[in-house]
């Protein structure tokens, strides 16, 4: 999965064709709303504002499933969009000299690099607000943008099997029953790869302090509590096994993802036009 020559090229290609219509980035509105809720669970925090930002051990949690969550929805239905902004020069595609694998490697990667910056922005803006140690920045970071790699993989797919075109609506380029199929298989895909993910990546030095708070005074999920007590007893161990289930998890979904993708691209991708 290199950057290099074609690649790089269709990366750009990608790159000019989302920034050229600022009516593209509305698509991620709505799943953006899913960052608030983690505020209102903290709402009620003793002691309020001063205390959460001297609580990590609370904050970055209960952000990072709600960074976790968005960043996969963001991400899936972002990239679902890609080869629908192709509109009437998805047949030039074909005729290319280039495989459906670069056209969908140039792609993916667009959107992963767009994605990734997002996250990086996210997670240190948090950071600095909530007082996270630089590590645990990194972790959160590192953690959900693995993550997010399979959900643009996911919308790849997408787009090639329900793509549609209106220029009237840029931010819906996908039809409605491929929007529910790539939905469920957001939610699935998170639902297997959360835990491995937390797991690996929840910083260590919270570990201690989170178990020791009160899990109905701070609102802590008991299902959290019990894996973050397995994996401070097993030691290293479970972050290694979690990190090898995290690495195929994320690695089956993206490759199979792009594989079929690719092979619909060199079959030809059929958009629905809706500009008549």
């Amino acid at each position: 999965m290199t950057l290099n020559g074609p690649i790089r090229m269709m990366s750009k290609k990608e790159w000019l064709m989302i920034k050229r219509d600022v009516r593209e980035w509305t698509a991620v509105i709505p799943t953006l709303v899913i960052i608030i809720f983690p505020f209102l669970n903290l709402r009620d925090f003793e002691g309020g504002w001063s205390a959460l930002q001297q609580a990590p051990y609370i904050t970055w949690p209960t952000l990072q499933v709600s960074f976790c969550f968005m960043a996969v929805l963001v991400s899936g239905f972002f990239s679902a969009g890609s080869l629908g902004r192709e509109a009437y020069a998805i047949d030039l595609l074909r005729v290319l000299p280039l495989s459906g694998w670069k056209v969908a490697m140039g792609k993916f990667w667009a959107n992963v690099i767009i994605m990734t910056v997002f996250v990086a922005i996210v997670q240190i803006v948090s950071g600095l607000i909530f007082n996270w140690s630089v590590i645990s920045i990194f972790l959160g970071w590192l953690g959900v943008t693995g993550v997010l790699v399979g959900a643009v993989a996911i919308g790849l797919f997408i787009s090639s099997i329900g793509s549609k075109y209106n220029p009237n609506n840029p931010q819906n380029r996908v039809d409605t029953a491929s929007s529910i199929i790539m939905m469920m298989m957001l939610f699935f895909y998170l639902f297997i790869v959360f835990i491995p993910t937390a797991l690996t990546f929840f910083p260590n030095e919270y570990l201690g302090d989170i178990l020791n708070a009160a899990e109905s005074e701070h609102g802590i999920p008991s299902f959290l509590i019990g894996m973050l007590e397995g994996n401070l007893a097993s030691g290293w161990w479970s972050n290694l096994i979690g990190f090898a289930i995290y690495l195929v998890v994320i690695g089956f979904v993206t490759w199979g993802s792009l594989a079929i993708c690719a092979k619909n691209i060199d079959k030809g991708v059929n958009i629905t036009f809706e500009d008549k």
